[in-house]
């Protein structure tokens, strides 16, 4: 599934949000602080979550190439999910972003349920996904200010 729209913010500024998410998240499941020329595809941890840190999930960035693509892949015992952000600059200050999500369950059951799922709420994650886009682009306007 794939949403995009577009925002009156500069293609670095935006990228620059996203980069900083990734050197947030892994230094908090790390301890370790990222350095911006570790920013590169390859770059993997483990992600803790739940109430008590008790599920993880294997986090591995798959591309990153500056400002235009970031995609990672999460992996866990449920399936592998692949999120993409591509950003394409329409002029200086406007910027066009898509994600895309896509997941793999691991057996039989969760393909079904996989496929069920997308079906009933394939326009309830649409919302959800562009709510995110827009968080992002509003996050990065505050920013440039």
């Amino acid at each position: 599934m794939k949403v995009t729209t577009v925002g009156k913010v500069p293609i670095n500024r935006v990228f620059e949000i996203v980069l900083q998410s990734l050197a947030d998240d892994y230094q908090e499941n790390t301890g370790e602080v990222l350095e911006p020329h570790e920013r590169t595809a390859g770059l993997s941890y483990v992600k803790r979550f739940g109430d008590k840190n008790q599920h993880t999930v294997g986090v591995k960035v798959l591309n990153l190439e500056q400002p235009n693509l970031y995609k990672v892949h999460f992996q866990s015992n449920r399936g592998d999910e692949f999120i993409t952000y591509e950003f394409q600059a329409l002029s200086e200050e406007e910027t066009q972003v898509s994600y895309a999500y896509d997941f793999v369950a691991r057996d039989w059951f969760g393909k079904a349920n996989h496929f069920l799922m997308s079906k009933l709420l394939t326009k309830s994650m649409e919302r959800q996904f562009d709510a995110q886009l827009q968080a992002l682009i509003r996050h990065a306007q505050e920013k440039q200010e």
